[in-house]
């Protein structure tokens, strides 16, 4: 499969827990690729997360991604040695933010039984545990918006 698509995130807070905006996923419960946020020790940054024990696969701090349209292009293979390509770019000046390229990855949850699907959108956990008090910190915003634009979709 070959995704293209742009989105922008409009000045947001993120979560201690996540903040997803694509993810592909089977019939597991855990997406098998996920594009997310995540405020963390201080640190936030978009990342590209893998597998059950969420592999970080590229990084970007949050600050050259926060407020910018961005053009992802995404490649993969379904296969127990599949692949997969994606490049995330600054579509303003067309800085390569994040660019993996894994020629050997096991791109299935469930090779027996499993359809894959993507899910282009706003995924926000805000609360990680009853106990977290800092859940909200950033977080107040009832104007959070993520715009989505130019989707391509092709399989080959």
């Amino acid at each position: 499969m070959r995704l293209s698509w742009q989105f922008k995130v409009d000045n947001l807070n993120l979560s201690t827990s996540f903040t997803h905006f694509f993810q592909i996923k089977g019939s597991a419960d855990h997406p098998l690729l996920t594009i997310t946020a995540k405020r963390s020790d201080g640190l936030e940054a978009l990342r590209i997360n893998y597998g059950e024990q969420d592999t970080i696969l590229g990084s970007v701090d949050w600050s050259k991604a926060n407020d910018r349209w961005l053009q992802v292009d995404l490649e993969w293979r379904c296969n127990n040695q599949g692949y997969l390509k994606l490049v995330i770019t600054d579509v303003e000046n067309q800085d390569k933010l994040i660019e993996i390229d894994e020629p050997s990855l096991a791109m299935w949850q469930n090779i027996e039984n499993d359809i894959l699907g993507y899910k282009f959108g706003f995924y926000r956990k805000v609360k990680a545990s009853i106990g977290d008090l800092d859940f909200k910190a950033g977080l107040e915003s009832l104007e959070d918006k993520v715009r989505i634009g130019k989707i391509t979709i092709e399989k080959f």
